[in-house]
C-alpha cells in the first residue's frame, strides 16, 4: 500500500516493520502480509458502515465521503480510488458540488437528505434477511439490485448444444447465496482475485463466472433465459475437455469450476511446501488444527471459506498394527449409492428406496484394503492390508452431497445407473449425530437446490430445482426453461447433487479462514492452545482477531 495513504503516525511504525520482516521466514512474511491486508479491508468497511450511519441520522456529509461511496459501489481498491481520506480534508470536487446546489436552491443550503448518494433501497422483507452490521450497509451501495423479490431467482441458461451438465450446475451455484454476494452482491472477488497464480487461468474464469453471474440476476434483464456463450468459451479454453458439444457429467464439471474459482481466488501468493507431523499421541482436536493450518498455508479463498470442511481419515496395519491419523480437506461428500442398498438388501429392506442417512453410515463404516487396493505401511516398508476408517470432523457452511448413481468400467466407462430412490430431508437435517468432533455452529441443514439426472449411463439430460431466499416455493430450471416445481420433483430417483446450507450461517454468516486469526477456524480449542498452533504468526499479528471479527459482519449469507 502506497505510504501517501498512511498516517503520519503510522509510517515509522510501518518503516520499522519492514525491518522487523527481513530475517523473517517466507511463512511468518506470509503471515504478516495477510493480518495487514485483512486489517485494511475491515477498516474500510467500517469507514464506510459509519458513513452510512450518519446519512440515516440525518448529519451532513463528511470531506470525502461521496467519493468513499462511489469508490465501494465500483468494487476499485482504496489505492485506485482513493476512499479513505483524512477527516477535514478539502475536497475540491464537493465543494465546487455544494455551490452548484446552493446556486438550484436559491442560494440556500441543501439540506443534509438531500446530500447522501443515491442508493437502492430494498423492501423491508429483502432487509430483514441480513444482520445489522457492516454487510447490510455494504451491499446497499452496489450497482445492481439484487435478490429482490422480484429477481431472487435467476434468468434460465439456453442450451449450446448438450450443455445441459454446465447449466444444472451453474443454476445451483448461482443460487448459493454467499458465493453469489461475494461475485454480485460486494464485488469482494475483485479484491482477492489472483492473476499470478500458476495453478489458475489469470483470473479469466473468475471474470467470466461473474459476468454470468451479473447477466443472470440483472434487475434491468427481462430475459428469461441468457446465452452462457462467453463463460463455455472461457472454460473450454482452459479445460479443453469441456470444448465442444460433448455429454459430460454434471459432478466432474462442478469439481473443475470450483477447483478453478478457489485457484483465481486464492489469497495465498506463494504456497510454501508442508510436511505433515505425526500425530504422535496428541489429542485429535490439536492435531486436526494443526492440519487446517497447513491447508490454510497454500488455500485461502471463498470456496474454502464455505465450502470446504474436514475429513478425519483413519489407516490401521493389518500387519504390525500401525496406526497413520490425517485430517483431509473435503469439498463435498460422495457417496455411493450401491453401499446402501447392498446394505438394506442383507437387512431384508427393499433396495429401490434408501434414506441419505443411510448413505452416511455406509460412507462412514470401516472398509478392508487388501488385493490391489493394499496401502503402504511406513512401519512395515511394504505393502499390507489395512482397514480404512473416515469420520467427519468439520462440516462447511455450504455442504454439498454427490450421490453416486453411476458404476464404471476398468476404462473409467459409465455401464449402469442406480435409479435407487434416496430420502432425504428438505429442510432441519441435523448432522450431529454424524460428526465425530464438537462443531462450531450447530449442524443442521437445509436443502436450497438439487441438481437432477434423468436418462440411463450412456445418456440422459440434467436439470436443477432451487429455492429463493425468501421464498419456500421451488423452481424447475431446464435449460432455458423455467417452471415452478413441486416436493416430490425435489426428491425423486433423478436427485444426483443436492446443496445444502447450515441454518446458523443466517445468523452467524461464514468466518473468512486466515492462517492469523485462528478463532475463524472451525476447532473448538481455547485460544491459547490455537495460537501455541499458529506459533509466530498468531504473534505477529496482534489484533488480527479483531480485524476478522469485524470482517466477519460483511460475509453473512
Amino acid at each position: 500500500m502506497s505510504t501517501l495513504l498512511r498516517a503520519p503516525s503510522q509510517t515509522s511504525a510501518d518503516d520499522d516493520d519492514d525491518d522487523e520482516e527481513k530475517g523473517l521466514e517466507p511463512e511468518e512474511l506470509e503471515a504478516r502480509k495477510e493480518a495487514r491486508e485483512e486489517k485494511d479491508l475491515a477498516r474500510r468497511h467500517r469507514a464506510v458502515a459509519q458513513a452510512a450511519a450518519r446519512f440515516r441520522r440525518g448529519e451532513p456529509r463528511r470531506a470525502g465521503e461521496k467519493r468513499r461511496y462511489r469508490t465501494f459501489e465500483a468494487g476499485l481498491d482504496e489505492e485506485e480510488g482513493q476512499c479513505e481520506r483524512a477527516e477535514g480534508e478539502e475536497d475540491e470536487e464537493e465543494e465546487e458540488e455544494k455551490k452548484e446546489e446552493k446556486k438550484k436552491n436559491g442560494g440556500e443550503a441543501s439540506s443534509s437528505k438531500n446530500l447522501a448518494p443515491t442508493l437502492r433501497h430494498r423492501s423491508s422483507s429483502w432487509e430483514n434477511q441480513f444482520q445489522p452490521g457492516l454487510t447490510k450497509e455494504f451491499i446497499r451501495l452496489r450497482k445492481e439490485s439484487l435478490w429482490t423479490p422480484g429477481n431472487e431467482l435467476g434468468a434460465g441458461l439456453r442450451n449450446l448444444g448438450n450443455t445441459c451438465f454446465m447449466n444444472a450446475a451453474l443454476q445451483c451455484l448461482s443460487h448459493t447465496a454467499p458465493l453469489t454476494d461475494f461475485f454480485v452482491g460486494t464485488l469482494l472477488w475483485q479484491k482477492d482475485v489472483h492473476r499470478e497464480n500458476p495453478n489458475g487461468t489469470g483470473g479469466k474464469l473468475a471474470e467470466a463466472f461473474a459476468a454470468l453471474l451479473s447477466d443472470l440476476f440483472a434487475e434491468s434483464s427481462n430475459k428469461q433465459a441468457i446465452n452462457p456463450r462467453a463463460f463455455k468459451n472461457t472454460v473450454s479454453r482452459f479445460a479443453p475437455q469441456f470444448s465442444g458439444t460433448r455429454q459430460h457429467d454434471c459432478q466432474e464439471f462442478m469439481s473443475y469450476l470450483l477447483d478453478g474459482l478457489h485457484e483465481d481466488l486464492n489469497r495465498v501468493s506463494k504456497k510454501p511446501y508442508n510436511e505433515i507431523p505425526d500425530a504422535n499421541g496428541r489429542p485429535d482436536e490439536v492435531v486436526a488444527a494443526e492440519q487446517w493450518k497447513l491447508h490454510l498455508l497454500r488455500n485461502r479463498s471463498i470456496i474454502v471459506d464455505i465450502m470446504q470442511g474436514q475429513l478425519k481419515s483413519t489407516l490401521t496395519c493389518q500387519t504390525c498394527g500401525f496406526v497413520s491419523v490425517k485430517f483431509d480437506p473435503f469439498m463435498y461428500l460422495s457417496l455411493p449409492v450401491s453401499a446402501a442398498a447392498t446394505s438394506t438388501e442383507k437387512t431384508g429392506g427393499d433396495a429401490a428406496e434408501v434414506d441419505l442417512d443411510a448413505l452416511l453410515e455406509a460412507f462412514l463404516e470401516p472398509e478392508e484394503l487388501t488385493g490391489d487396493e493394499q496401502w503402504f505401511c511406513s512401519k512395515c516398508k511394504k505393502h499390507v492390508d489395512a482397514v480404512k476408517k473416515f469420520d467427519l470432523w468439520k462440516l462447511p457452511p455450504v455442504l454439498i452431497i454427490h450421490l453416486k448413481r453411476f458404476k464404471y468400467s476398468r476404462l473409467g466407462i459409465r455401464t449402469q445407473k442406480l435409479n435407487t430412490l434416496v430420502r432425504f430431508p428438505l429442510q432441519n437435517w441435523d448432522l450431529e449425530g454424524h460428526t465425530f468432533a464438537a462443531q462450531r455452529d450447530h449442524p443442521t441443514y437445509d436443502l436450497y437446490a438439487v441438481s437432477r439426472h434423468m436418462g440411463g449411463a450412456g445418456s440422459g439430460h440434467y436439470n436443477a430445482i432451487v429455492r429463493g431466499r425468501s421464498a419456500h416455493q421451488w423452481t424447475l430450471f431446464d435449460d432455458a426453461r423455467r417452471s415452478t416445481a413441486s416436493e416430490s420433483n425435489v426428491q425423486d430417483r433423478n436427485a444426483y447433487l443436492l446443496f445444502f446450507q447450515r441454518r446458523a450461517m443466517a445468523d452467524v454468516g461464514y468466518r473468512r479462514q486466515s492462517v492469523s486469526n485462528p478463532s475463524n477456524w472451525p476447532h473448538k480449542l481455547p485460544a491459547n492452545e490455537l495460537e501455541i498452533i499458529v506459533g509466530d504468526a498468531a504473534a505477529s499479528s496482534s489484533g488480527a482477531c479483531t480485524t476478522d471479527a469485524s470482517f466477519e459482519d460483511s460475509t453473512r449469507a
